[in-house]
């Protein structure tokens, strides 16, 4: 078996962290995958990645940064204060390990290893470190926290310091490499495939599996034609199908041919339901977050409702009061979603589930099948009972069936109406944006109204009422052909004290030193934060900016005009999900189009 020492890894992880730039991060990021062996591709992928494993299914350390500053305290023979003085000079505890592990270690090391090493061998290899923090995470149980430190000590110590250095920062979820999937996908197909214009095929393969890792393997083995013939299948989620959006809905009908399935919008939880050939049920968020703990009365309905067979169908969850036969707002349904106190809130907070699209049955994939089938196949397998529903749904092919579809899903407490192409063409495309589903929402209807999922980049500290809190954010878009993050508004309206009080302790544990290299920013802000908290917006309109980042078509700059926080965090939403650069021109077309 061949290996790749860790301190090779670690010399392309220092090339990455020095470059912003897209093509050149691909550059780097292609040269380790051809001189990487397929024995150490998986771990190499997933750290590349500032992972442990596919997002789905990724290993909890479950170490804190108090027990990974002990760990690296131990490691360095340092005190407490030194420890946390060299971490705020550099507020970065990857940083802090290289500076700390630079200078001699003293005799305490050798006292709390029992006399086992002093000194670092600096030959582990990526495979070495990567099953090292695997067993990290296997430790459970009484006394646990200690073996972590003690276990996270010794890797320490057998690594130089700038494998410790992003050892830690692998531990703490912060790489900063600004490395994210659709970069390594391009990298993957200018690797293996010889051909950058071959990225949709590796795109469409990992959308489909949901692992790079996986992908990245069968790309260097078998070639373009095993990515070709990749097949969902139960056990592992698939990227979820997203939406295009307009405020018309002439102008919707007309994009679907005249005629489309509309159905309600449900303001809930979108989730994927897996049920594997070994009867393991599994419920995946739309960013692949695991919520079968969270919601075991929804996996019982859902087994009831659909029986022993392998499965995968998509679906709502909201809260639901059965006694007036009302959906309850999304906000009540995200109490739902904790760690503790499950079986308390199963009594307090009831749920429905509302099902809309089937992805595999009857041992195939069916996501080449048109909607209508697709539909018929969900019917068929579905025996809908109180817990479990069909999504209400109809076909319309005119603008008064149209909107009188749309009051009733208002009327029913949805927050709008899915339009979704019911012609051949009408496949479930794994992982994209199309013009195959349209959202209309109530929002749309207004000249002054559009909601926004954006996240969190930076923020201000506050004064007065809001001293000491985060008074101002900075959000921002996806731009998926950059690959980046433009900021797009400053956020400030909207916050209430629960909210200030919140994003004070979230906003601490994303923050950074420096602005993130996947941001584009001209501002400043108080303090950066990796962008991973969603937040929905609305706003009265798109206006033109001199300090935003968001551009139309002809290179001017974008922003929101007087932002207002809806009181809706989207921890349901990855912020690769969020709203785009290029739904925003979109709809500052649709907007001037209207005032016209």
């Amino acid at each position: 078996m061949i290996y790749v020492e860790f301190t090779a890894l670690c010399s392309y992880f220092e090339q990455l962290e020095k470059t912003a730039k897209r093509l050149e991060l691909i550059a780097i990021i292609q040269e380790l995958l051809s001189q990487t062996p397929t024995e150490e591709l998986e771990p190499v992928i997933y750290m590349v990645l500032g992972q442990l494993g596919p997002k789905y299914d990724e290993p909890n350390l479950g170490i804190a940064e108090r027990m990974a500053i002990e760990a690296l305290r131990n490691a360095a023979g340092v005190s407490s204060k030194k420890a946390n003085e060299v971490l705020n000079q550099v507020g970065d505890l990857g940083e802090a390990a290289r500076i700390l592990l630079s200078k001699e270690r003293s005799s305490s090391l050798e006292m709390f290893l029992g006399g086992d090493s002093s000194v670092y061998s600096a030959k582990l290899s990526v495979r070495q470190v990567w099953n090292r923090l695997l067993d990290i995470a296997l430790l459970t149980g009484e006394g646990s926290a200690k073996m972590k430190i003690r276990s996270l000590t010794k890797l320490l110590v057998d690594l130089d310091p700038i494998g410790a250095k992003y050892v830690m920062r692998l531990v703490m979820g912060k790489m900063r490499l600004g490395v994210a999937d659709m970069t390594v996908v391009e990298a993957i197909a200018r690797a293996y495939l010889g051909d950058k214009e071959l990225k949709p095929i590796v795109e469409q393969a990992y959308f489909k599996r949901s692992d790079l890792a996986e992908i990245a393997i069968m790309a260097k083995e078998q070639g373009v034609e095993a990515l070709k013939s990749v097949r969902v299948e139960p056990g592992r989620p698939v990227q979820c199908m997203a939406a295009q959006r307009l405020s018309d809905p002439e102008e919707i009908l007309e994009k679907l041919g005249g005629s489309c399935q509309v159905e309600y919008k449900y303001d809930g939880l979108r989730f994927q339901y897996h049920l594997d050939k070994n009867g393991h049920a599994r419920l995946w968020s739309r960013r692949q977050e695991d919520l079968t703990p969270m919601f075991p009365d929804v996996i019982n309905a859902l087994k009831n409702a659909l029986g022993n067979a392998p499965i995968i169908v998509e679906g709502e969850i909201v809260a639901y009061d059965y006694e007036k036969d009302r959906i309850i707002e999304f906000q009540t349904l995200m109490q739902r979603r904790r760690k503790y106190g499950i079986e308390a809130k199963l009594e307090e907070i009831p749920s429905k589930s509302f099902l809309f699209d089937i992805l595999y049955v009857d041992g195939k994939d069916v996501t080449s099948l048109s909607l209508p089938k697709r539909r018929e196949l969900l019917a068929r397998h579905c025996s809908c009972s109180k817990k479990t529903e069909l999504s209400t749904s109809e076909i319309v092919s005119n603008v008064d069936d149209f909107n009188e579809f749309f009051d009733q899903a208002i009327d029913a407490n949805c927050e709008g109406i899915m339009a979704k192409d019911i012609s051949t063409k009408s496949v479930y495309e794994a992982g994209a944006r199309g013009w195959l589903w349209i959202k209309y929402k109530a929002d749309y209807r207004s000249e002054l109204a559009d909601t926004f999922d954006l996240v969190v980049v930076g923020a201000w500290f506050g004064r007065g009422r809001r001293g000491g809190y985060y008074g101002t954010l900075l959000m921002a878009a996806y731009d998926p052909e950059s690959d980046t993050f433009p900021t797009f508004c400053k956020l400030g309206s909207g916050l209430n004290d629960e909210d200030l009080e919140y994003l004070k302790t979230e906003l601490e544990k994303l923050r950074v030193p420096d602005k993130p290299k996947n941001v584009s920013s001209e501002l400043e802000p108080d303090i950066w934060v990796e962008p991973k908290l969603v937040m929905e917006i609305v706003a009265t309109e798109i206006t033109q900016s001199p300090i935003h980042m968001v551009t139309d078509e002809d290179g001017n700059r974008l922003a929101l005009r007087f932002p207002r926080f809806t009181g809706r965090y989207r921890d349901d939403k990855d912020p690769y999900d969020i709203t785009t650069v290029q739904e925003i021109r979109e709809l500052k077309k649709l907007r001037i189009q209207n005032r016209d």
